[in-house]
């Protein structure tokens, strides 16, 4: 969070190379042109290899955590607990003692554990409104 504070609030430019980038990024090209070669390359990684489930899952336990490491500790046990009962782990079991590529078939709509979503979702539609405010869109220029 340091780094990434200073990055966004002194305005400086710093190449890729810059001890404040060391781990800010998981992997860094040294050319532009090699970008979306390596991105395409890792989301076919993700693809092949991993749960839609359990990889939506992991993301949003990253940022909407339980507020607390002993909380966290607690969600992540449920939703670890939960999902070695699923399909997609059955399939990855069965895959690896088969020695061949995994194939899941989970989605997050039929297969989601019973504690998602854990968070508490912020009502915005009652926001108070400064009294004689008129809405006045941007005029195009």
């Amino acid at each position: 969070m340091s780094k990434a504070l200073h990055l966004t609030t002194t305005g400086s430019t710093y190449p890729a190379s810059h001890p404040l980038l060391n781990s800010l990024f998981s992997e860094t090209l040294p050319s532009p042109e090699q970008v979306l070669p390596r991105a395409i390359e890792l989301a076919n990684e993700i693809v092949t290899n991993t749960s839609p489930v359990s990889t939506y899952l992991m993301r949003e336990l990253m940022y909407r955590d339980a507020g607390s490491p002993e909380g966290q500790h607690l969600l992540d046990s449920r939703v670890i607990y939960e999902l070695f009962s699923s399909k997609d782990n059955k399939e990855g079991v069965k895959a690896f003692f088969e020695k061949r590529p995994v194939n899941f078939e989970g989605t997050m709509q039929d297969d989601a554990p019973g504690a998602y979503p854990w968070w508490e979702t912020v009502d915005t539609t009652n926001r108070p409104v400064p009294e004689g405010y008129q809405f006045k869109p941007k005029t195009k220029l």
